[in-house]
């Protein structure tokens, strides 16, 4: 039978070696893989969704029947965020201007649960949304947004229930628009091919 001794300075060796070996591993990953990974990736073009690559400048004519609501300032700082020039005047546009145009919204609620006794447990919001978006040289794309909202029915409080609808609400507004700045962004990295004679 083998010393015990033996036996514990031998796994204390093995555990020493697996540790150094997962330093080094480590290390290779860090120094080798990832430089790699980084140059891969700014090789093929990648950039974080939701912003403009190559140092191009996207303009866009926003036209609302309600340019001071909460639809429309929700539209105007996302396309901002994301590096989209908003023009303060419709005259302002150039040929290259990309058009948006919030045709409609409309919030609505409807009943998602009920308790046993039949009243209504929890709500859901839907927000219907139509929008136009016109690339330079392209036909307009009309584009229809539906985020929604689901929120409890407080029996006991009106105040909160209302308060929830408020917040809901503008949380659907901002969902909605950062839904059209990314249709923003894909049409206009798409644009170029409609001037390419057919």
């Amino acid at each position: 039978m083998e010393n015990p001794a033996s036996l514990r300075v031998a796994l204390a060796v093995f555990t020493e070696n697996l540790r150094t070996l997962s330093r080094h591993s480590a290390l290779l990953f860090v120094r080798l893989v990832m430089p790699g990974a980084v140059l891969l990736l700014c090789g093929c073009g990648f950039h974080r969704h939701g912003h403009i690559s190559g140092g191009q400048t996207i303009s866009v004519s926003l036209t609302t029947t309600d340019p001071y609501g909460p639809y429309a300032r929700a539209v105007r700082r996302e396309l901002r965020l994301d590096g989209i020039e908003v023009l303060r005047n419709g005259s302002d546009a150039t040929p290259e201007t990309v058009r948006v145009d919030l045709i409609s919204s409309q919030v609505g609620s409807d009943t998602a649960s009920v308790f046993i006794n039949g009243s209504t447990a929890e709500y859901e919001m839907v927000m219907d949304a139509r929008v136009s978006i016109t690339a330079p040289g392209c036909s307009p794309l009309s584009v229809s947004i539906r985020p929604h909202k689901s929120y409890i029915n407080y029996t006991s409080g009106a105040l909160a229930v209302d308060a929830a609808k408020e917040v809901y609400t503008e949380e659907m507004y901002q969902q909605a628009a950062m839904m059209i700045s990314r249709r923003v962004l894909a049409i206009w990295d798409k644009h170029s091919t409609c001037r390419q004679p057919s």
